[in-house]
């Protein structure tokens, strides 16, 4: 959470986890009954809950545990998102959304009977990914379709999974999906493939633009975890310490803390920060003096004082006995 009272949640199959000494402990906050956790969010607009996603319901957490949302028999719920004071639930059968605090739910038309996967808020403009493309919709306003899936790419593994709005340049889109990722700069009405050195088909999962470095992103695929310069589309993969290469989500909690979401857990960066001090007279143990590597730059340039006098020596007796040609 960006606000008190800090949080962070983590969850497995059907149990969700919070801890509020920043990541040091967790401790069991809930526990959903015959259902899996799909997705969780810490809302913004309310400090100290939490957005439950179950696969058949969704639910508020605060000091207990609060049924909000159903999904149909048959239906399945995907994602769950709090933005702009307005509740919004991705299910297998389409998106609703409704008041934080009246909860009365009402379905996207455009969307209904069409799977959607994930969610992405930016402004006034929520971005819905499902097998059916990316859709732009604005609340009580439009609904846009930016980008079509084929039925063709679906039947051939090919999968939508997360949509990324860059926010030093909103028009830029970035779309993770089953084979590597692509890039709008129009903010949707062209799409182009961004081809990665090193990660060029890879599945991705999730995809993180760095908040340090507006010319580098973070990809959380199928094959590991990696950064990429965006300048020459080259990856580096992050790996060290990491069990696994399935890596399914992930969070910046500051500048330089990463948080990965896997297939065997969750897992922390090493800070920076935490880095040991170099000890100057270490690294210089065994290196000349600075007198001595003076005297030896003198020597180089043919300015060492012996060499000075010698010159002195020679031009004087020159001046005495002159060469006569």
């Amino acid at each position: 959470s960006a606000v008190p009272p800090l949080q962070m949640i983590a969850a497995s199959d059907n149990t969700l986890y919070i801890s509020t000494d920043r990541g040091q402990s967790f401790g069991k906050a809930a526990v959903l009954k015959d259902e899996q956790i799909r997705h969780a969010v810490i809302a913004r607009s309310s400090p100290g809950t939490v957005y439950i996603a179950g696969t058949r319901h969704a639910y508020r957490l605060r000091q207990h545990s609060a049924r909000i949302f159903s999904a149909d028999a048959g239906e399945q719920i995907n994602f769950i998102l709090e933005h702009g004071g307005y509740l919004y639930t991705a299910t297998s059968a389409g998106l609703y959304y409704a008041d934080e605090k009246l909860l009365s739910w009402q379905s996207v038309p455009g969307l209904q009977g069409r799977p959607v996967f994930s969610l992405t808020a930016f402004g006034d403009s929520i971005y819905t990914v499902g097998d059916s493309g990316v859709h732009l919709f604005k609340h009580r306003e439009s609904l846009r379709r930016i980008y079509t899936a084929r039925g063709d790419d679906q039947d051939g593994g090919f999968k939508l999974r997360h949509i990324t709005v860059d926010a030093l340049t909103p028009g830029r889109l970035w779309l993770a999906t089953s084979k590597g990722v692509f890039l709008s700069s129009d903010g949707g009405d062209r799409w182009r493939k961004f081809y990665i050195t090193g990660a060029d088909h890879v599945s991705v999962n999730c995809l993180v633009l760095s908040p340090l470095d507006h010319n580098r992103l973070y990809l959380c695929t199928d094959s590991g975890f990696f950064r990429v310069d965006i300048s020459n589309g080259r990856a580096e993969p992050l790996t060290a310490g990491l069990p696994t290469t399935f890596i399914h989500w992930m969070d910046i909690a500051a500048p330089d803390r990463i948080y990965l979401a896997t297939a065997r857990g969750l897992f922390k960066n090493e800070s920076p920060a935490a880095a040991p001090k170099a000890d100057l007279n270490e690294i210089l143990k065994g290196e000349p003096s600075i007198k001595q590597v003076q005297a030896a730059a003198l020597l180089y340039n043919s300015v060492d004082p012996d060499k000075t006098e010698n010159w002195r020596k020679r031009l004087k007796y020159r001046a005495l006995f002159p060469k006569v040609s």
